[in-house]
């Protein structure tokens, strides 16, 4: 994008968790999560939505977070610590 690549295109995600394969491409449906629809109060009202908002953005943040803890375990126990 700092570039202006002619070929390069994006969208909004607002609210999104998602994986992303090599080419940083969501490759389908199950790989993505946004907030929204059942995750939303019934009685619809703005103090209660954004509170939930961040409640989502803080539970998003920990589980990448754990993902790569977890990941981490996995890569140290099969390839021991690596030099950088």
């Amino acid at each position: 994008m700092e570039n202006k690549c002619a070929f390069m295109a994006f969208t909004d995600a607002p609210y999104e968790i998602a994986y992303s394969g090599h080419e940083g491409v969501v490759p389908d449906g199950n790989a993505l999560i946004g907030f929204g629809g059942d995750m939303e109060p019934s009685d619809y009202a703005t103090h209660k939505t954004e509170e939930l908002k961040n409640l989502w953005e803080k539970i998003c943040r920990k589980k990448i977070q754990e993902a790569y803890d977890e990941y981490m375990v996995f890569f140290k126990g099969k390839y021991g610590k690596q030099e950088q």
